[in-house]
């Protein structure tokens, strides 16, 4: 058979009604002239191709996505299901559970969010993907329903369904006392903050950090440092940035559930009847920018567990309130030249189509720009450097040149030969025989100072 060979990207088990996903581009490769060669895939539902891969559902149930790639030789083809979910608020309890997939579970609770298993293996997966950096997984094991092994949790990359992760949160029996638990991923067996027995008030807790490749508990301890994906290979990251989460019971043995408290910033009970949480965004800090640089500010995300972000944009405003930017397309790059200093504020506005938006708690990154430029002192003549006591001498004007074009505080002050300090004007007449000195001190709005010091001799 020399018909084309499919090179698989991730597929979501799950989609949303009416809300538009991207499916993953397969590849295929033709081998038929001897020398691999790359081919066409065609994506069609209900008979409809999608030329760009993009998919919005109209109505709920079993959909079939069709891969096709053709040459020669004939027609290598995929079917692939996919659950729409309909997750429209009826107003009733339980209307998150709608955002899972189910195996073999029951999802019941009204402060709590119960996942009872059914029969071994019982899973939930939920069907929106998740921001992988500062994900964090949080859940809890009841002591009366624990008579099962261990938690499965898998995280699979949106695009490339080789980054996968699959890791235990296992029960250790020797653990009775202790709020200790066991996890497992490959032959690697670590400990993890939490307990299968009833004795820990503190939850399970994934954390995922996408610097550093490790994983960490709700106490903050770095569980474990990835390194292999879960087919071996060398672990390289999530690439796309987001992943889907499923969380399996494994090892059945009696009542068995758990449950979930939270997948990043949304919390879980099972009277929510709409999403009120307002989408995150995620942005890169600006450091160390100078008068006279360029400003970059990189592309930002939007992001909502729930609902569809439907509004998202940057104002960007110069220590003096002019606006450089307004209700900007916050996901492109932009550029500009540092000619202020002070505070350059960068606002984001982000909406959800459920109607929660930021607009009393913007986020906003404060860029500051400090002037560490000292002012310039230049006199308009030479000072004296003998005078005679009791005969009065004129004092140089100073003119002051500052970087900044702010206001500038200047003094002039002669010390005395007892210490006094005197603040003088154009001119001063000394009445102590002695060394004198003149001293000039300039500061601008930022702080910089700068002093000229000179030493006069008084004389009879």
């Amino acid at each position: 058979m020399d018909r084309p060979l499919f090179e698989r990207a991730t597929v979501p088990e799950s989609v949303l009604l009416g809300r538009t996903v991207n499916i993953a581009k397969w590849k295929a490769f033709d081998y038929s002239s001897g020398a691999e060669q790359e081919t066409a895939v065609t994506l069609s539902v209900d008979g409809n191709v999608l030329s760009d891969w993009t998919w919005t559902p109209n109505e709920a149930g079993v959909k079939t996505l069709v891969f096709s790639a053709t040459n020669g030789n004939g027609t290598t083809q995929e079917n692939v299901q996919v659950e729409v979910l309909d997750v429209t608020s009826s107003g009733q309890n339980l209307y998150l559970a709608k955002y899972f997939r189910q195996e073999n579970v029951e999802i019941s609770g009204t402060s709590s969010f119960d996942v009872t298993a059914t029969a071994d293996g019982g899973k939930i997966t939920f069907v929106n993907p998740v921001i992988v950096d500062g994900f964090r997984l949080r859940f809890s094991v009841p002591a009366d329903k624990n008579a099962y092994q261990a938690i499965r949790v898998t995280l699979v990359d949106t695009q490339n369904a080789k980054q996968k992760l699959v890791f235990d949160v296992k029960k250790n029996d020797k653990n009775l006392t202790v709020d200790k638990s066991d996890f497992v991923m490959g032959a690697d067996v670590k400990e993890i903050a939490g307990s299968f027995f009833g004795i820990s008030t503190i939850p399970f807790e994934i954390n995922y950090s996408v610097s550093e490749n490790t994983i960490s508990d709700y106490l903050g301890n770095v569980v474990y440092i990835v390194e292999k994906a879960y087919d071996g290979s060398a672990w390289t990251g999530f690439e796309s940035g987001k992943v889907y989460v499923s969380m399996e019971i494994v090892g059945k043995e009696g009542d068995s559930a758990f449950n979930l408290l939270s997948i990043s910033n949304q919390t879980f009970t099972g009277r929510t009847k709409k999403d009120l949480i307002i989408p995150q965004i995620f942005y890169n800090p600006i450091i160390n920018v100078n008068f006279g640089d360029m400003m970059t500010i990189q592309p930002a995300v939007a992001y909502d567990i729930l609902s569809e972000v439907v509004e998202f944009n940057v104002t960007v405003y110069t220590p003096s309130g002019v606006k450089l930017l307004t209700k900007a397309d916050p996901t492109k790059s932009y550029e500009f030249k540092v000619e202020e200093y002070g505070a350059y504020k960068i606002e984001y506005f982000v909406k959800d189509s459920a109607g929660n938006d930021n607009k009393y708690m913007p986020d906003i990154l404060i860029v500051n720009v400090y002037d560490k430029i000292q002012p310039e002192i230049t006199l308009n003549s030479t000072v004296p450097s003998l005078v005679v006591v009791g005969k009065s001498f004129s004092i140089p004007k100073a003119v002051i040149t500052d970087n900044a074009n702010d206001s500038v505080t200047l003094k002039v002050w002669i010390i005395e030969p007892n210490g006094t300090m005197v603040e003088v004007g154009s001119s001063y007449t000394p009445t102590l025989v002695g060394k004198y000195q003149l001293v000039y001190f300039a500061s601008d709005n930022s702080g910089c100072t700068t002093f000229l010091t000179f030493e006069i001799k008084v004389g009879r």
